[in-house]
């Protein structure tokens, strides 16, 4: 939680650096990269994963399944609540953010 006080205006001569050597500089990439992982939305994802039932994921390995059909046919259909949510918060920040596009 402690990044989550650190301002965006304080990274970006960092994040223009590491952009410039990716090559991402006048791209749409600098734009949508970073809100992909942005911390509120780590921490959210998280939490609701944590509100999911032990029991589900303990069932689907006693029927025979592996760590990836876990995942994928039964944590993640549960988490799209979760997943839009953060979906909609990342267009918002970024539909809103007029600071990044001007320097990347």
């Amino acid at each position: 939680m402690a990044v989550v006080m650190v301002p965006n205006q304080l990274l970006i001569i960092p994040k223009f650096i590491m952009f410039s050597e990716f090559g991402w500089v006048n791209t749409y990439a600098s734009i949508i990269v970073p809100e992909l992982w942005a911390i509120m939305g780590v921490f959210l994802v998280r939490q609701f994963m944590q509100t999911i039932p032990n029991d589900m994921e303990e069932a689907a390995y006693i029927d025979g399944a592996g760590d990836f059909r876990v995942f994928f046919q039964i944590m993640l259909p549960l988490a799209k609540p979760a997943l839009a949510t953060v979906g909609t918060f990342a267009f918002i920040s970024c539909w809103n953010d007029l600071f990044t596009p001007l320097i990347f």
